[in-house]
């Protein structure tokens, strides 16, 4: 399937959900292109943030990537969407992501059988099965939602569908020119300057914004300079702040903040 590789472990990358360097022939075995290929996983979501291309690893994908605390370690998923389609969801793949909101019930994380983690790529996966006792998670036990926690999911995961459209983008051509944007590399500042203008148009301080970035040193600082950051990060930044990401997207910076 990926004959460019060296050594089998690399399929772990795949766990992820990051593009690859090297498809392999899983363009011809799925007769999907490079770009539809890439729709399916995390870039579209990472290139809003980060200029691409930009090379992913096994071990980067840990505790210092830019994925890290967003994507799930173990598998969670729907039974009845496997009864009807036997696919595994990006959107379950995210760590906040705990409802299924076509059938309106939690996804599941644990094999009823065995009180096993679902498993996900590794020498022993098979596919819709406990690979500790081979239960069908497709049986797996269907726990319905309160109607509150449903309609957090449901706001929550439009602003995720937002951020996985490779069709939209943060920072528009208006914005670029704004912002004087002259190398792709700067993405990352011209998105931390919109953090900044809307921080300050919400009337909140660095003091204020720092409560809901407990887990990074000098935070708000280092999201609106466009330092390295996690993506969970800017998650819990734009909530400080309580907007959403296609209003953040629509945000216009004005010249006279950019002359301040």
């Amino acid at each position: 399937m990926f004959p460019g590789w060296r050594f089998c472990s690399q399929v772990c990358i795949l766990r992820w959900e990051c593009s690859v360097d090297d498809w392999g022939q899983i363009p011809r075995y799925t007769q999907l292109s490079l770009a539809e290929l890439e729709k399916l996983t995390l870039w579209p979501w990472v290139a809003k943030f980060r200029t691409l291309p930009m090379r992913m690893f096994p071990k980067r994908m840990g505790r210092g990537g830019i994925l890290r605390d967003l994507v799930a370690p173990d598998l969670r998923v729907c039974p009845l969407c496997l009864q009807e389609q036997p696919y595994i969801c990006l959107m379950w793949r995210l760590t906040p992501v705990q409802v299924c909101l076509r059938h309106c019930c939690a996804l599941q994380c644990y094999c009823p059988n065995c009180r096993i983690q679902l498993t996900l790529i590794s020498w022993q996966y098979w596919h819709l099965y406990c690979a500790a006792c081979d239960a069908d998670w497709r049986g797996l036990p269907v726990t319905a939602v309160s109607d509150d926690f449903l309609a957090k999911e449901e706001e929550q995961q439009r602003d995720f569908a937002f951020l996985l459209d490779p069709d939209v983008s943060l920072v528009n051509d208006d914005d670029a020119a704004v912002l004087n944007l002259a190398l792709p590399e700067q993405l990352p500042q011209a998105v931390g300057l919109k953090f900044r203008c809307l921080r300050v148009q919400e009337g909140k301080m660095m003091a204020q914004m720092s409560r809901y970035l407990t887990l990074l040193k000098d935070k708000p600082r280092r999201v609106e300079r466009g330092d390295w950051v996690s993506l969970p990060i800017y998650l819990d930044y734009l909530a400080g702040l309580d907007g959403s990401w296609p209003e953040f997207a629509a945000l216009t910076v004005p010249p006279e903040f950019i002359a301040d």
